[in-house]
């Protein structure tokens, strides 16, 4: 069954990340350190699993043929859950157990997919065997290879860890037939395999033991998931794997004679019986407290022992014919529902994803590794002719470069915060029917389509100036500007501001060659250059292919503190090196861009009087108050609607003969508020510092106007006039006073 269908296996990143370790193995003779992941909790896999890999990539670089050789490989494991179980029980048990490790559905899948676990369940099969063999004979040489099963099982992963006291019972329990050369020739092996990764972890001050210790320490609150998979590993389906539905009545059936045969084994069989028994316990008790999700996978080590387990219920069944019969109907069963599994694969049907969480939704206890694209669709795909740029999905072009043999030039489309932006005539590949915002501009070319007619992946070529006009779409303001190391900022584009809320800065870039290390820094700033976000800086570049004659489009993200008043900011961005810190220069000499002003809505200030002072233009900009403290001059404008344009605002201090005596023009808030931005509603603070001598001066003279026609507003209210005219007291040099309504 493992064979069957196998181009139907999935083969995706997670897959290229352990070959292509393996590949360069073979090319350099270099060992690696380490294999070419990591585990989920973050700390790297022992290289094992490139040695292993390296093996059958001598001979082949076929990921069919990669991966019929792994299932193949964990098809025996069957031969000896057979050959253990016939060391103690009747030949219909063992073979009970063979043929149900056969069809274990968890077993199968593991089988089919490249990891570094796929070898587990296989080498904990072995161990088993082992064990048995030394129980039952006090054969001390299956001792040692029990020893040296469970030891590389380990090195592939590290949850087969927690069987090592089973191992150390049985050691107990026969102590007096040990032999130290079977046990040394075992851990001779092992220590070579693990030598380079003792080294990695000593070189690096063992980060990841000091991180695999962080996790095992961390409070985790105790449940009954584990046992839940381990139930829907012994008794559910292949579907049942996806859907983490309940068992059904066959499940509850399949379920009873595991435990049944659990009973029978320590009733009769002992001390094999305490030894399964502690074999199935052990996973279940280390991972009673978890505070990740768990899977099917990280049980992989108890695939045997359940079908052990099982051997010995159908065999202990009260009437012998009925345990034959009930295994007759189950194995044709389990095949049955593998190959509707297969046929839905062929159609399309991938199972649903449950490992995505959603902050409505978070990740659950429980749950199933995705089904990802089926390796007869991706073999398809071959057949385009290159450049091809591949996404959205990081890291698919890798697995095109691998499963191509780097043949196809491929290009990743998109990289972690980047997205290219190829030149006309391109070819894209993009997931399913092509989901993507460049579809729009480019022509179907192709679709690689499964039995039902669902796209897998759809190819499209770009349009001639299809730039241009997806550029239009963004709304991108020019910008032109110039870093060192090739990188050319050609385009901005920034959604409204909201404190407290996080937006979406895009920026179009022109890449002479491959950006190298470099992260983005983005802030908001008012005019007197205080800062109003801390955004963490962003990687922009990690991920991206260069491409030549191809742009990039990046975003990050810009939130205005919660706190941020309603007004104008400046946006100040720039790169800088990641390893060294020091900033790329920009063609203006200068070491950061600032572009604005850009409008923030947040904390607004009410108008100061329920009665303006005056109000100027049809647009109905009011002037609500007027501070004097000296030469500076406090103006509160509040817009009654909102403007259509920029006006200038002047302060004029006249003399008794109406001569300028003293004077300040310029725009609201320094630049950084033009009138343009302002809102109905707002209320503006505008300070003003007089130029000039206020000696002579007896009144000011306050109004706004159009540049560059210096034609002022019109005072519309309260009397018609072309500016706002108030006493100014004497005495206003030394003393601040309030004037208002």
């Amino acid at each position: 069954m493992r064979l069957v269908r196998i181009d139907l296996a999935q083969f995706d990143i997670d897959q290229v990340k352990l070959l292509d370790p393996a590949v360069r193995f073979i090319q350099t003779s270099h060992p690696p350190l380490v294999g070419g992941a990591t585990f989920s909790v973050g700390i790297n896999i022992p290289p094992l699993i490139t040695y292993l890999l390296a093996l059958p990539l001598v001979f082949t670089h076929s990921a069919l043929w990669l991966t019929a050789i792994q299932a193949a490989v964990d098809a025996f494991g069957a031969v000896f859950v057979y050959a253990a179980v016939r060391q103690f029980a009747t030949p219909f048990a063992a073979f009970a157990a063979g043929a149900f490790y056969a069809v274990l559905p968890d077993a199968i899948l593991n089988s089919r997919a490249i990891t570094n676990g796929g070898a587990a369940p296989f080498l904990c099969a072995i161990c088993l065997w082992g064990l048995v063999g030394f129980l039952k004979c006090g054969n001390a040489r299956q001792m040692g290879i029990a020893l040296l099963a469970l030891g590389l099982a380990t090195e592939l992963h590290v949850t087969v860890a927690a069987f090592a006291p089973a191992l150390l019972l049985v050691a107990a329990l026969r102590w007096r037939d040990l032999r130290w050369q079977p046990l040394a020739m075992a851990a001779s092996v092992l220590v070579l395999t693990i030598v380079p990764y003792v080294y990695f972890q000593i070189s690096t001050g063992l980060a990841d033991l000091k991180s695999l210790a962080g996790f095992a320490g961390g409070s985790r609150p105790p449940d009954s998931t584990a046992l839940e998979v381990v139930s829907a590993i012994a008794a559910g389906s292949v579907q049942d794997h996806f859907t983490l539905a309940p068992l059904n009545v066959v499940g509850w059936l399949v379920l009873a004679i595991v435990v049944a045969g659990l009973a029978l084994a320590l009733w009769r069989h002992q001390p094999v019986g305490a030894v399964l028994a502690l074999w199935l316990a052990l996973p279940i008790l280390a991972t009673l407290r978890h505070a990740e999700s768990l899977a099917p996978h990280y049980y992989f080590g108890i695939f045997p022992a359940v079908a052990m387990l099982a051997g010995l219920g159908f065999a202990g069944l009260p009437l012998p014919p009925l345990g034959i019969i009930l295994l007759a109907a189950f194995l044709p069963l389990r095949a049955g529902q593998w190959l509707l599994f297969q046929h839905d694969l062929m159609a399309g049907n991938l199972p649903p994803d449950h490992s995505r969480a959603t902050p409505a939704e978070p990740l659950p206890a429980r749950y199933a590794a995705p089904y990802n694209v089926p390796l007869r669709y991706e073999l398809r795909a071959l057949q385009e002719t290159g450049p091809v740029y591949v996404g959205p999905r990081e890291g698919y072009d890798q697995v095109f470069r691998f499963l191509s043999n780097g043949r196809l030039p491929v290009t990743a489309l998109s990289g972690r915060h980047t997205t290219l932006l190829p030149k006309d005539g391109s070819l894209l590949m993009l997931d399913g029917a092509g989901e993507s915002p460049l579809r729009s501009f480019a022509t179907p070319a192709a679709t690689i389509s499964a039995s039902s007619g669902k796209p897998f992946y759809s190819f499209f070529r770009l349009n001639p100036g299809w730039l241009v006009q997806f550029n239009a779409t963004l709304g991108l303001q020019p910008v032109g500007a110039s870093f060192a190391g090739g990188l050319r900022l050609t385009g901005l584009s920034l959604p409204p501001l909201v404190a407290g809320h996080p937006s979406k800065l895009l920026l179009e870039w022109q890449l002479a060659r491959q950006p190298g290390q470099v992260r983005l820094f983005a802030r908001l700033v008012d005019a007197a250059g205080k800062p109003w976000s801390s955004d963490p800086d962003s990687d922009v570049f990690a991920g991206t292919q260069w491409s030549e004659g191809a742009s990039a489009l990046s975003e990050t993200v810009l939130t205005p503190a919660k706190d941020t008043p309603t007004g104008g900011y400046w946006l100040e961005l720039g790169l800088y090196d990641g390893g060294s810190g020091a900033r790329l220069p920009i063609d203006d000499g200068s070491s950061e861009l600032r572009r604005g002003p850009l409008k923030v809505v947040g904390v607004s200030q009410a108008p100061t009087t329920a009665t303006p002072r005056a109000i100027f233009g049809a647009e109905g900009i009011a002037l609500d108050n007027v501070q004097v403290s000296g030469d500076v001059v406090v103006l509160t404008w509040a817009a009654v609607s909102k403007p259509r344009a920029d006006y200038t605002v002047f302060v004029h201090a006249l003399d008794n003969a109406g001569r300028i005596v003293a004077q300040h023009d310029g725009p609201p808030v320094d630049g950084s508020y033009p009138t343009s931005l302002w809102d109905a509603g707002e209320a503006i603070h505008d300070v003003h510092r007089l130029q000039g001598s206020l000696a002579t001066a007896t009144k000011l003279e306050i109004g706004l106007y159009s540049q560059p026609s210096l034609e002022r507003l019109p005072v519309t209210s309260p009397a018609a006039g072309s500016a706002f005219e108030m006493p100014l007291p004497d005495g206003s040099r030394q003393q601040a006073r309030g004037i208002g309504g």
